[in-house]
């Protein structure tokens, strides 16, 4: 083989003309020449000059460096080419801060291309941080959400959100690019299309297949994307089919090999001898990413899970381990954490503290591992003892700390006692403990004085079935069916029944939350307290699965053995392991998670929504529909979002600041306001003059709202609780559908929510008509 000597010519077969520099001018100088000219040009020429600083000479930090130095005396233009420059170098998220105050301008501004191609930049979770992704979302949503936004700029959020959202803001995306659908500009109508189908898994968006197939042949970039999603789709169903047609000969004759496994085999040796990252990859993984496709490509709900992830997937729903009891992670400088101390817990109750920072676990040093190698060497056999060496946050003292490990297991549920003689139960996964812990939570609520209940589902996505049945036999009473199960052959059916004397509040009037990220479990749950009149449902229509997933071990790949000290069914850190791949931790193997049958309620109904090859809707009572249907209202500074005043606050720490320079000196005077601040500013410690050195456009009031909610995330270490929800949801100054589940409870016991002192002046509540509807017929 001849071997040419290495020029640089990278920049010559992007197309681009680099002007020869003198050898004299300095980096900062030639990048400053370039964003110059980029300032002057069309956004659509501006890209260019970013290829152009790419082959400047110099590192990647001295080019970053170089071009944030420039980018302060830029446009819009300059700035946002400034920015993807940088988000093109970045190899981490060290330079999200500065990516962050380049776009800010474009977002400001009123051009909407300008504002396209900043959206389209914050779509990049990489380049972020956890805090500046946040802010990221808030732009995203808040511009996606936006009456006066263009549809194209919509889309542009949307699609960002799709690949760095959480899961409720990547339902919510897809809906505002299904409503996309509909409109009159075709290029719009197609990039929605193909945005919906890359993000979902095959046999879903089937107006947008049909929307594909139509623009396939055309000679565009939209055209030949369609094309090669479509050809894609086409070899999973393929492969599919065959999978049916060889699983059903299988049945008729066991002795036929296993199938695909010389075309996989004849894939991964393609891979191995060609693709760039050949000697980085190994078959397990290849093996295992075919396995995600393909269950991918079943539904939505099906999955594959390796053998870490099926660990960290069923500790969700059984969260109990043996360890200090705390929540960690690594903080913004990268030092491993504690997040937030389990308060039941022994880290607590030596005195650990949100902030604190771990830097060696019995004199190994922290620094420099990955969390789950820190995380395992915390957990372990309860009644042993683990030294911390532990820093307070903003101080350079460094102490000992010894904790002795305990049983841990998360809570399930958060409770809270309010105005009115009202216990108020947030139940956050449907776990393997929710049963005993709810009637515990009763109990207590009971003992406080409360006289109805309130149990809040909103955003909880289910859990295990079982957990369903506990949480319903709470509150009804004898042997009732809660839900059945039929799967596809019609006698394949079960029944789940609460079980008679379970009931710890049988009579006590009953109000669920809802919103349309209750899901499963959830659904089940409020469903069927619904049909047996049993509950009023207040909130908005759940989200529609009534899928049923069976979770599966695979023989081909069985777990490792290990000892079981505890006879508890199952291995805990502590507990010996075969390690037979020589890995060093025990794999439990991996699972996969099939969907097996469909939920029906009492009544019969099927929670499913089922949805045709037009995307019409064949069930009109998907779902569980409230008594009382309500929408979060007035505790959204939705203004102070779409100006971008709040994220400036947020990045600037504006509310974090005020409460961690005075909560020492107003501990108890936060412990009032934080239960409940009467919507009044004034009674926060030199708030007027806090507010006018923020110069800020916010309201006074949207100051105290979000003061206050970061006050509740800083009080719950000194009250040694966590208050339900999160910001304005489970609050009930600021949560006006939990507003309405206390009304509705009142009014059944002759009160009237308008008299509660806690809550004058705050309701935004309509009191002319009845809000609730006829409940569901009685089973």
């Amino acid at each position: 083989m001849q071997y040419i000597k290495k020029v640089t010519i990278a920049p010559f077969l992007l197309g681009i003309f680099c002007v020869e520099l003198s050898s004299q001018q300095g980096l900062e100088e030639q990048v400053s020449e370039i964003l110059v000219r980029a300032d002057q040009a069309t956004l659509d020429g501006a890209w260019d000059f970013s290829f152009e600083l790419r082959g400047l000479p110099g590192s990647k930090t001295e080019l970053a460096g170089a071009i944030r130095a420039a980018a302060d005396e830029l446009g819009v233009v300059g700035r946002l080419t400034a920015a993807r420059s940088l988000a093109s170098l970045s190899e981490d998220n060290s330079l999200g801060a500065s990516i962050l105050e380049l776009l800010q301008p474009a977002i400001e501004g009123s051009g909407s291309e300008a504002r396209a191609a900043a959206i389209g930049i914050l779509g990049n979770p990489r380049l972020f941080d956890a805090d500046q992704r946040e802010q990221a979302r808030i732009i995203l949503m808040a511009t996606m959400d936006s009456d006066a936004a263009s549809p194209a700029l919509r889309l542009e959020s949307a699609r960002s959100l799709l690949t760095m959202g959480t899961s409720a803001e990547q339902y919510r995306a897809r809906q505002a690019l299904r409503a996309l659908l509909d409109g009159e500009d075709l290029t719009l109508r197609n990039q929605s299309a193909l945005a919906l189908v890359a993000g979902s898994e095959l046999g879903t968006e089937l107006r947008s297949w049909a929307i594909l197939e139509r623009i396939a042949g055309i000679p565009s970039d939209e055209g030949r994307e369609a094309a090669v999603l479509i050809e894609r789709r086409g070899r999973v169903e393929s492969y599919l089919q065959e999978v049916d047609r060889l699983s059903e000969k299988m049945k008729e004759d066991q002795n036929i090999p296993p199938f695909g496994l010389d075309l996989l085999q004849e894939i991964v040796r393609e891979i191995r001898a060609k693709h760039p990252r050949a000697t980085y990859l190994n078959n397990e993984e290849l093996v295992e990413n075919s396995a995600k496709s393909l269950m991918r490509s079943l539904d939505r709900h099906s999955a594959f899970f390796t053998s870490d992830e099926f660990q960290r997937f069923y500790f969700d729903l059984d969260r109990e381990y043996g360890g200090i009891g705390a929540y960690v992670n690594f903080d913004e400088d990268g030092i491993f954490s504690i997040v937030r101390p389990i308060y039941s817990g022994p880290a607590y109750r030596v005195g650990l503290r949100s902030g604190d920072r771990i830097l060696k676990v019995d004199g190994w040093d922290t620094k420099g591992h990955d969390i789950d190698e820190i995380i395992g060497n915390l957990k372990g056999k309860p009644d042993t003892q683990v030294i911390l060496q532990v820093q307070r946050p903003g101080t350079n003292e460094i102490e000992d700390v010894s904790v002795m490990r305990e049983q841990i297991r998360v809570p399930s549920i958060n409770l809270e006692m309010l105005p009115g003689q009202i216990g108020y139960m947030e139940l956050v996964v449907f776990a393997s403990s929710t049963g005993q812990e709810m009637s515990k939570a009763i109990q207590e609520l009971r003992a406080q004085g409360a006289t109805s209940l309130i149990l809040d589902l909103r955003n909880n996505t289910g859990g295990f079935l079982p957990a369903a049945r506990d949480v319903v036999e709470q509150f009804v009473k004898g042997k009732k069916l809660v839900v059945y199960t039929q799967g596809r052959r019609a006698d394949d059916r079960e029944d789940l029944y609460t079980r008679d004397g379970e009931a710890s509040a049988p009579d006590m009037p009953l109000a669920v939350l809802i919103n349309n990220f209750s899901a499963s479990a959830s659904e089940i749950a409020a469903g069927a307290l619904q049909d047996y009149e049993r509950a009023t449902i207040v909130g908005q229509r759940s989200f529609g699965k009534g899928s049923v997933q069976g979770l599966l071990s695979l023989s081909t790949r069985p777990h490792e053995v290990y000892e079981d000290e505890n006879r508890n069914g199952q291995r805990d850190d502590w507990e010996e392991f075969e390690d037979k791949n020589g890995n060093h931790k025990y794999d439990v193997g991996p699972h996969i998670k099939l969907t097996v049958a469909r939920y029906h309620l009492p009544s019969g109904r099927s929670l499913h929504k089922e949805i045709d090859a037009d995307g019409k809707i064949l069930n009109e009572d998907w779902g569980v529909t409230p008594d009382a249907e309500i929408k979060m209202i007035g505790v959204t500074p939705k203004d102070a979002f779409e100006s971008n005043e709040l994220v400036r606050l947020l990045r600037e720490k504006a509310f974090t600041t005020y409460v961690d320079e005075r909560i020492e000196d107003y501990t108890d005077l936060f412990l009032e306001l934080a239960e409940a601040d009467a919507g009044s500013y004034e009674r926060y410690p030199d708030f007027e003059d806090y507010y006018q050195s923020l110069e800020t456009s916010l309201s006074r009031d949207d100051l105290r709202r979000w003061i206050r909610y970061f006050l509740r995330e800083k009080i719950p270490d000194i009250r040694g609780k966590i208050y339900p929800g999160r910001r304005a949801l489970g609050d009930f100054q600021e949560d006006s559908q939990l507003q309405e589940a206390m009304r509705i409870l009142l009014e059944e016991q002759g009160g009237d929510i308008r008299k509660l002192p806690e809550l004058e002046g705050l309701l935004e509540l309509t009191f002319d008509e009845p809000k609730t509807t006829a409940k569901a017929k009685k089973v």
